[in-house]
């Protein structure tokens, strides 16, 4: 898979989350479903809904996570959007890592005190989080890189 491609899926989750609204059941929504999670149930022409539905789905057909069920045919109107098996892998993974980094606690901001002091107050950096950050710059930059760490005991014979 390229970088491009892996970009373009990265760019592809925020569109999958909001048209199946982070529920991953059922595989296969009625567009009025779509319409309704999104905002467009009301205040919207039939044809303002069909215009956005294309727009927003054009990009994840040609990437393979959806497609537009017709029912009739080709020249029939779009009643449902089904993930595909690599749309479901997509957009569960991505609910996977949101989890995880919402787990994640995050340091608390105190600005009473000057920045070096916060600093040192802040825990310890461990092996698991160095290397997931280092994962989630990868994935952010799009970089491939190959990093070795080395862990050493806390006497002053390792320094």
């Amino acid at each position: 898979m390229t970088s491009s491609k892996n970009s373009s899926y990265a760019n592809a989750t925020t569109p999958l989350k909001r048209l199946f609204a982070s529920k991953l059941e059922p595989h296969r929504r009625p567009v009025e479903d779509i319409y309704a999670a999104v905002g467009r149930s009301s205040g919207y022409t039939q044809q303002e809904n069909t215009i956005w539905l294309r727009n927003t789905t054009t990009e994840l057909i040609r990437l393979g996570l959806v497609k537009r069920i017709r029912p009739g045919g080709k020249n029939t109107s779009v009643t449902h959007i089904q993930l595909t098996n690599r749309g479901e892998q997509i957009l569960s993974d991505t609910l996977a890592q949101e989890q995880r980094d919402a787990a994640v606690p995050k340091p608390a901001q105190d600005n009473s005190q000057p920045a070096s002091a916060s600093l040192t107050q802040q825990d310890e950096p461990t092996f698991e989080s160095i290397t997931r950050d280092i994962k989630r710059f990868r994935e952010l930059h799009d970089c491939k890189f190959e990093l070795t760490l080395t862990m050493k005991g806390g006497t002053d014979d390792d320094k």
